[in-house]
């Protein structure tokens, strides 16, 4: 629960820095999920299970963004959907709830700037730290998955997507951002009484969708452009 407040107190407060910036947006993640552990498909790409979130944005630099944000899904993983022989015949599966919040930098690939009338896209890269809510639980006979609590974990959401003004308020966007945890035991893996899998390899995930965002105060005049030399 410390963790957890001085996360979110670190959120807020990096938030609010840049209020005075020179661009403000709020946005809707919306999408799919998908995990990658030791139980499941293996596939990096491959949502099948909804997720939905929502997220601020605030301008740093000309291409430079901070963007922070809350993210909510199932993580699902069934062994009878890998393509691994041992787990099709294991018969693993766990439905795991989640909880993210985020923080990050969010770079334009192109000299992309909010003006009220100008419109236009770019490609972006994603790069931050997030604080994750997930079920602890394990395997019981029946090989079902049992939550029996509550733990939490860091990771490192990364990834592209593109996005596109389309009107003077409106932006639309994809994206495919994968969360590498500092967890192993999200599908019940490490689990004390009962343990499976790679113990080296952490748990992944990621999320695979759209966005939709409202421009609150669209920039005005000249951002400083970042020098790269």
């Amino acid at each position: 629960m410390f963790l957890k407040q001085k996360f979110l107190g670190l959120l807020l407060s990096l938030s609010l820095s840049v209020a005075s910036g020179q661009s403000h947006e709020i946005g809707i993640f919306f999408g799919g999920s998908n995990f990658i552990g030791d139980v499941g498909n293996t596939q990096y790409v491959a949502p099948n299970s909804g997720s939905i979130g929502l997220f601020y944005r605030g301008l740093l630099f000309r291409q430079i963004h901070i963007r922070a944000g809350i993210n909510t899904s199932q993580l699902n993983g069934y062994d009878t959907e890998s393509n691994l022989y041992r787990r099709k015949n294991r018969g693993f599966s766990i439905e795991n709830n989640i909880i993210e919040s985020y923080l990050g930098l969010e770079m334009d690939f192109l000299d992309f700037e909010l003006k009220p009338l100008e419109l236009g896209w770019t490609t972006y890269m994603f790069l931050g730290l997030s604080y994750l809510q997930y079920q602890k639980g394990n395997f019981n006979n029946n090989n079902t998955f049992v939550n029996y609590g509550k733990d939490n974990t860091f990771a490192l959401p990364f990834g592209i997507g593109l996005k596109m003004k389309i009107s003077e308020k409106i932006m639309l966007g994809i994206e495919v951002l994968p969360r590498y945890t500092f967890s192993n035991s999200i599908d019940g893996s490490t689990d004390t009484t009962f343990s499976f899998g790679n113990k080296h390899n952490n748990d992944w995930f990621v999320f695979t969708g759209g966005t939709i965002n409202y421009i609150i105060n669209p920039c005005l005049c000249k951002t400083k452009k970042l020098q790269w030399n």
